[in-house]
Formats: structure tokens, sequence, C-alpha cells
């Protein structure tokens, strides 16, 4: 929670950033937050991302120009730049911790968890992924310039033989030599960057629900309902979960775009029926985020909305340039 951080003020008079340099700001607002809030605050920051930070903050990618702008709106409390504790997850930072060799009481109560990484023991290299704060559109120029940007800090911090790669329009991979300091100071530099929102280790899939589609005809491997031509095509099933990691092999969809919104009933431009499989995505409006806006939600931090929906719908894609 951002309440229980140490913040730092993004005042008018502060020179460490270029006033037309985009980066992420920790946006406060009242609560309960007002109607069209999320509305006012995209008016102003354009192209750039907003994330909601329960339960009375925004993550903002804008301009500093901007955040005088966002200042101004009624509802706004104070901005702020994003400590970089709210970037990398406490597991994350205790797994490199347990790494290093260091141990605390916070530490040890994660190291209790089912939560482990593959990051704590592997050797070779590590793969992260980490959420931008600008989308990464498909044109390859606008790409190769925005990667080349983050391969520029990232040696800039001394590090070396990091492959830096765009994972989607909102993510980036970034493939790591597993050797303890150097996560430690990849995950340290990253943390302080302009283009990171959130840093993670690439989850590493298992296909425990693989065969579940076919057990449930049969009670084996046999499929007597799809060998009859019944296999759902054209049908839209709605699920209500945790969310859906939309870049995922078994949704992602290299041409068309994710029709995203928030709110309920009928939204306009929430449809797109040539997605290869997500027809619309819609996230609830109780976490004050306003109505009727489009918000790439691509990060499902539970995984159980990901697992129902594969199970229901999911369908494998490999041409994803050699990632499955």
């Amino acid at each position: 929670r951002a309440s229980n951080l140490a913040l730092h003020r993004a005042l008018p008079s502060d020179n460490t950033d270029s006033t037309s340099e985009q980066r992420p700001y920790l946006v406060r607002v009242e609560h309960p937050i007002r109607k069209g809030l999320l509305q006012s605050l995209q008016a102003v920051a354009g192209a750039g991302r907003i994330v909601y930070a329960p339960h009375d903050a925004y993550i903002v990618s804008m301009t500093r120009e901007e955040v005088m702008e966002i200042l101004q709106i009624a509802g706004v409390s104070d901005v702020f730049h994003v400590p970089t504790e709210m970037k990398v997850e406490r597991p994350l930072l205790s797994a490199l911790q347990r790494r290093r060799g260091v141990s605390t009481a916070e530490e040890d109560s994660d190291a209790g968890s089912n939560e482990r990484l593959h990051l704590e023991s592997a050797s070779g290299t590590i793969t992260f992924l980490i959420g931008t704060s600008l989308y990464i559109g498909p044109d390859p120029s606008e790409q190769a310039v925005f990667l080349k940007n983050v391969e520029a800090d990232v040696a800039a911090c001394g590090l070396s033989n990091v492959d830096v790669r765009r994972a989607s329009a909102t993510k980036i991979s970034c493939e790591v030599p597993a050797e303890t300091e150097v996560l430690w100071s990849f995950v340290q530099c990253a943390a302080d960057a302009w283009w990171s929102l959130w840093i993670a280790e690439k989850p590493h899939y298992h296909a425990l629900n693989f065969y579940a589609n076919r057990i449930a005809q049969s009670g084996t491997l046999a499929t007597p309902i799809w060998d009859v031509g019944l296999r759902g095509e054209g049908e839209v099933i709605g699920i209500a979960d945790t969310g859906l990691d939309v870049d995922g092999c078994f949704f992602t969809d290299t041409v068309e775009t994710l029709a995203s919104c928030v709110g309920d009933g009928a939204l306009p431009n929430c449809v797109n029926t040539d997605h290869r499989k997500v027809v619309s995505y819609r996230a609830v409006e109780n976490v004050g985020q306003g109505s009727g806006t489009s918000i790439v939600h691509d990060h499902d931090k539970d995984g159980h909305g990901t697992h129902v929906s594969g199970t229901v719908a999911g369908s494998f894609f490999s041409d994803l340039g050699g990632a499955t």
C-alpha cells in the first residue's frame, strides 16, 4: 500500500526529471474516488499508462509538465515519485536476499510459503518480465528505439549480457545472467528506471490442466464430443474471475487488438469479435476506476482466472517468435 511507504513529492522545482520525459508517478487521490476522476487523469496523461493502486492512488506515466496539470484536478491530493518498493514484489526481493545469504524475519516468513521462485537456486540465466510505463506498439522502428533506451540504461548500471526483448504491448522480457550480485544489481537498476512499472520473474508454466478438456468428455483421453463435431466454435462464454494473462500462448493474438474497458453494462468500443480468443475484457468498477475506460488488464497475479479461461476456451498458439 502506498500509505505504508516513504514518499517523495514530485515538486514543480524538482529538476531530477526532464520536463518532456515520460515516467511513472504515484498520484494520491481522495477516497472515495470521485466519479470521472480517471477520465480526467487520462485526458492529461494521453498515451501514458494508468494503473490503479488500491485504495487511493493511481500510477500514471506522464511528463513533469503533465504532473503540474494533474495537480490541478479536483480530487487529486498530491503527486509523488513511485517508490522502488512498489515496483518489486516482496517474494522476489526475499528470494534474492536468501540467495545472497541475507535473512530477516520478513524473509523467513516468505520462505515458509508455497511461492518459491526459480531464481533462488537457478544457474545459467533468469528471465524477468517488466511492465512498461509506455505502450510498445507494433511499429518495429518505435520498438527498436524503446528497447535501445532500455539497453542503454541497463548498460549504464554496469550490466552486460542482458538480452532485452518486447514481450507484448505492455511488457518487456530481460534475460539476465544468473549470478547472484548481477541479479541483485539488475533488479535495483530496473526498479529505478523510468520505463518500469513492475518487475517479476517470468513464470515457469506447467501443463497441469492440459488434458482437462479430454477428461471432462470421457473420463479418459478420448474425445467423443469433439469427434461428432461439437467444438464450441462461434460461442461466446462469460467468465468472472481474477483476470487473464492475455499475453499467454493460449490467448495471445499477434494481429488483433484486445478490446478492454472498465464498468458495467454494454460499453462502447469494448468488443473485438476478430480477436483470436478474447472478444471483450472488462474490469469491474468497484475499485473506483470509473466507467467506459480503455485500459489493458493483462496481468493475472492470482492465476485462477487464466486457469479457468484456459479450461473453457484456451487454444495453444505457437507462432510467438520461438516462445511457447
